[in-house]
């Protein structure tokens, strides 16, 4: 969701996995609308370990817990509301 949103402003979006650059970036563009600044700030722990998570499912023998699942879930879920409103 948060590169289609970063395609649909700029047009087009280097390839990455950091969420940390999108949401930057993103911030960049549109500063605080929706409170996205104020959404990576408060989650920005939360999506460091979601960016280790990709890169470690992808090349390195791991696993993560239910309870990690769980959170990152609710975090798609919080992050999902902030995206509508952008779009709206």
């Amino acid at each position: 969701m948060l590169k289609a949103v970063l395609y649909e402003i700029l047009g087009d979006y280097p390839k990455t996995y950091r969420l940390t650059q999108l949401f930057t970036d993103l911030v960049k563009l549109i500063n605080n609308k929706c409170g996205v600044e104020d959404f990576y700030k408060l989650n920005r722990d939360s999506l460091l370990m979601l960016e280790y998570s990709y890169v470690a499912s992808r090349y390195m023998a791991s696993s993560f817990s239910n309870d990690d699942a769980e959170k990152a879930l609710k975090l798609a879920e919080e992050f999902g509301k902030v995206i509508k409103c952008i779009r709206s």
